[in-house]
């Protein structure tokens, strides 16, 4: 089964771009998205999935697990940058991705990326007019930002993963991590 590595961190950090700069020169890596997983399966768009119930939250979480699985069966030879979150900035607040869903996941580490300038992460947030964020003020986004590393690190913890925190546009730092827990 392929070997799949998580890379968390809030929405806006640069995940998607960064797990893009690497598989662009690492071939057998592939880059899956848990809101593409989502967006292909149920037909909806990113901002249709942020204002869901807490029961349809559960239910993405499940259909997630099955992708990701589907994924790792299809491509058995290839790597997986897993390109998620652990906690959703919800129209209801911020939601905690339980533990039981990572172990399904059973993901090989645990990769979060921290932006330490907020005000950077708003500006940049604002600015990305691809996707449907909602306006969110520094405090939020820094509230936001520690809840996710503090899950991030508790969850690797519990499952007995490896773990790092890396800056936000630390390119080497990220390769060298996913080089390591590939």
């Amino acid at each position: 089964m392929a070997k799949a590595v998580g890379l968390f961190g809030v929405s806006g950090v640069g995940k998607s771009h960064m797990a893009r700069e690497y598989t662009s020169s690492a071939p057998d890596v592939l880059h899956v998205t848990a809101s593409s997983l989502l967006n292909k399966a149920r037909d909806m768009s990113s901002g249709d999935l942020r204002v869901r119930n807490t029961a349809e939250l559960k239910s993405n979480q499940e259909l997630i697990i099955w992708a990701l699985d589907k994924i790792r069966s299809e491509f058995p030879n290839n790597k997986i940058i897993f390109d998620g979150h652990l906690v959703l900035d919800t129209d209801h607040g911020l939601k905690a991705i339980e533990l039981s869903v990572f172990r399904k996941l059973d993901l090989a580490g645990y990769i979060h990326l921290v932006e330490p300038n907020i005000e950077a992460l708003v500006r940049r947030r604002l600015n990305d007019k691809k996707r449907d964020r909602p306006v969110r003020l520094v405090e939020y986004l820094r509230e936001y930002q520690s809840k996710s590393i503090a899950l991030c690190k508790d969850y690797a913890l519990a499952l007995g993963r490896p773990q790092e925190t890396i800056h936000a546009g630390d390119t080497n730092a990220l390769s060298l991590a996913l080089d390591e827990l590939m």
